[in-house]
């Protein structure tokens, strides 16, 4: 994994664009981001306090391999990494 296959955003709607398919592939698996970025599309970047949040996607070759988000003064939420990801 080399650090610029990681693509950052506080765009909610960007990040979704890119990475909404990887997280709607296994929903149960994705629940809070699913719904942390559903309440952030919904309410507004500052549902969860003024400031916004940070995306991030791991893409290689096109395709997500993982992501997270990270709320600012509180807490951080990082996706499982696909299994068939290389090392």
């Amino acid at each position: 994994m080399r650090p610029n296959d990681w693509h950052l955003t506080e765009d909610v709607d960007d990040f979704l664009a890119r990475a909404g398919d990887f997280l709607h592939s296994r929903p149960a698996l994705h629940t809070i981001p699913l719904t942390v970025t559903e309440k952030l599309r919904t309410y507004g970047a500052d549902a969860y306090g003024a400031q916004a949040p940070v995306f991030g996607r791991l893409e290689r070759a096109g395709k997500v391999r993982a992501t997270f988000y990270r709320e600012k003064d509180r807490s951080a939420g990082v996706g499982r990494v696909d299994p068939h990801q290389p090392a």
